[in-house]
């Protein structure tokens, strides 16, 4: 992703939880919110650095996609497998993904979700986009050393991904 793209990106996951809490902030852009800026420069670092924006929308999107969680089904099928490719940010999603896992209860939404897209039934993806997730959650899991607890929370859902395989 283009770095002047990453910036607005980062803006808008940022200034939707900002409005929930002072909805008569004026909307700017990336580049003209100072406010914005001084978070991202505080908690993120360099804003002359891709990584910087990088971090930053990594971490911001992972915390909001948990605030905002309502259903555990959607945030897997919408937030990590859909909106990424349609916003064009489905290179981020191990790193988000990650970032989910660290949050409290992140684990647990994942899991959920995964367990109602296999059982209840696909509502807007495929049956592969979702074990390739699975696949994902895993690898991420292991890196994070919470490979056991992935693999213990999913083994009731064992029968589940034997009959999405057939």
């Amino acid at each position: 992703m283009k770095l002047a793209a990453l910036k607005e990106k980062t803006y808008r996951t940022w200034l939707l939880d900002f409005l929930i809490e002072d909805p008569e902030t004026p909307i700017q852009t990336a580049c003209t919110d100072l406010a914005f800026k001084s978070v991202i420069r505080d908690r993120f670092g360099d804003l002359r650095r891709k990584s910087t924006w990088e971090n930053a929308f990594v971490s911001l999107k992972a915390v909001s996609m948990r605030e905002h969680n309502s259903h555990s089904q959607y945030l897997v099928e919408m937030g990590f497998i859909t909106w990424p490719e349609k916003e064009g940010y489905s290179e981020y999603v191990p790193q988000i993904l990650e970032q989910f896992l660290k949050t409290d209860g992140g684990m647990d939404c994942i899991v959920t979700g995964l367990q109602y897209a296999l059982k209840d039934g696909l509502a807007v993806t495929t049956k592969p986009a979702v074990l390739n997730f699975l696949k994902l959650g895993y690898q991420v899991a292991k890196r994070l050393e919470l490979e056991h607890a992935f693999t213990n929370a999913m083994a009731e859902s064992m029968p589940l991904l034997a009959a999405s395989a057939a």
